[in-house]
């Protein structure tokens, strides 16, 4: 009896048990079906770092899942794998995502109500309109480069194999055939422009806090070549401290620059700077490395005076901050560097700016746009854009006049999607008649008059002695040997 009770005692338990895991993964079942069917799965969209309005940030994040990066390889990968469908991305990263066919073209009669080209160029600042015709250039020369023969090269589903070019009867190039479609592809059709940037030479003026800097209110340079300055900033001024932007294509343009401007090699070419390739990447930073310890009389790999910083902000703090023993010079963005002209966001205790600053003559300009994956249907980036548009894009269309309108009824910058991110980032939007509304509304200094300086740090616009160049867009085999030879010699 004891025997058959036992078993029927491990019977029940049994039975028991398995009708405790069928209830159990019932209710796992219900409860991940009902938090699915309350939180929707959002689709990606990625933004470098923190460039949109906090408000903007939490409108976007009801609707679509919100990641942040730093190295725009993690969007490219993400692009790449369909892990997200949109985002902020620069321009020579588009150009490479262009050719490898990636994303697909911008719907702008959801933005500008037209597709015209002249139409949506029209609101563009003319630097943006020469920067993106520039690119059309570089991906036609790389198709040449890849399909030398121009053939076209269909595979399964009618898929296109390579790229290739399009020419009229008189065998004039007309424009690049990428994604297979009727129709030429341009650069101009993949991007909506937001924000543009050049490079400046920031130097900390405030003799207070770094005592050792010399005669700083007769800093005079003889000419804006990139040695010239550093050298008159360290040499005769005693600047100590350099933080650089640890970014391999902004240091290989800067060993290029040097090494042409100091007759070491030309690089220039008809003011276009030749490209790097797997033959020359190892002397063009061999000519960066030179180049600092030519110019600041130190290594880059010396922490202690070279110090390569991949934050903006930080950038921002270390060449503005009170203390001694931070950067005299930062090699930043012109929105990094309005930021630090402005030190009291930074800093309470400082009221006045920090810094005077100076663009070198060979110079670089980065435009970052944002795009949206190939992954996505045509209904699915419509829906995309409609939102983007209203609480993003909205005012990239408007007139000076109508901002102005606008501003005066609101009284604050937050009165439009497009003026409030560039009131929280500080970086040159990509359009006109918003730069002509904020050289008039946004930069005045304590006695209520427009600030020169500032203005001129916004404005890339009217740099008319500036040599601008593209970022050249880098393919995966040649950015690995880029990086390793790049950590080779700027990492003690």
């Amino acid at each position: 009896m004891k025997i058959r009770s036992l078993k029927y005692s491990r019977f029940v338990i049994k039975i028991s048990i398995i009708i405790i895991g069928i209830i159990f993964s019932f209710l796992l079942f219900a409860g991940i079906l009902a938090f699915k069917l309350t939180n929707p799965y959002h689709v990606s969209i990625y933004n470098y770092e923190s460039y949109l309005n906090k408000k903007i940030i939490d409108k976007v994040k009801k609707k679509y899942s919100y990641h942040v990066f730093t190295e725009i390889n993690e969007f490219t990968k993400a692009i790449n794998t369909e892990k997200t469908v949109a985002g902020v991305g620069s321009d020579h990263q588009i150009a490479q995502l262009i050719l490898e066919n990636k994303i697909k073209k911008i719907n702008f009669n959801k933005l500008f109500n037209t597709q015209n080209k002249e139409e949506i160029y029209s609101f563009y600042s003319p630097i943006v309109r020469q920067h993106l015709d520039k690119f059309d250039n570089w991906i036609i020369e790389k198709i040449k480069e890849i399909n030398p023969n121009n053939e076209e090269l269909r595979g399964k589903n009618n898929r296109l194999l390579k790229p290739y070019l399009i020419y009229d009867k008189n065998k004039n190039i007309i424009g690049p055939e990428i994604d297979g479609k009727e129709g030429c592809d341009f650069y101009w059709q993949y991007i909506i422009p937001y924000f543009i940037q050049d490079k400046i030479i920031a130097y900390n003026i405030n003799t207070f806090y770094r005592p050792h800097l010399k005669n700083v209110e007769n800093i005079h340079f003889e000419n804006t070549n990139w040695d010239t300055i550093l050298k008159t900033l360290i040499n005769q001024h005693n600047y100590k401290g350099v933080y650089w932007t640890n970014s391999f294509l902004d240091n290989a343009m800067i060993g290029q620059f040097f090494a042409t401007e100091t007759n070491k090699k030309n690089y220039l070419n008809n003011n276009v700077l030749e490209n790097i390739t797997l033959q020359n990447y190892k002397e063009i930073f061999d000519y960066f490395a030179d180049f600092v310890l030519d110019s600041t009389n130190n290594s880059i790999k010396q922490n202690n005076f070279n110090k390569l910083v991949t934050n903006g902000l930080e950038l921002v703090n270390q060449i503005i901050e009170p203390a001694g023993t931070k950067a005299d010079i930062a090699i930043m963005y012109n929105g990094d560097t309005l930021d630090a002209y402005y030190p009291k966001d930074n800093f309470d205790k400082l009221d006045k700016t920090q810094i005077d600053f100076v663009r070198p003559k060979n110079n670089y300009l980065l435009l970052d746009g944002w795009i949206i994956s190939k992954s996505m249907s045509d209904d699915e980036s419509d829906t995309l854009l409609e939102f983007l548009n209203e609480t993003v894009f909205k005012g990239f269309g408007y007139r000076a006049s109508e901002l102005e309108k606008l501003y005066n009824e609101y009284n604050n910058f937050e009165f439009l999607p497009a003026i409030a991110n560039f009131d929280a980032v500080n970086y040159t939007p990509a359009y006109y008649e918003i730069n002509e509304f904020l050289k008039k509304h946004y930069f005045f200094d304590d006695n209520g008059l427009l600030d020169t300086k500032a203005i001129e740090i916004f404005d890339i616009e009217n740099q008319h002695n500036i040599i601008y160049q593209i970022f050249q867009p880098i393919n995966l085999k040649l950015r690995t040997d880029i990086i390793d030879y790049y950590y080779q010699k700027t990492k003690s």
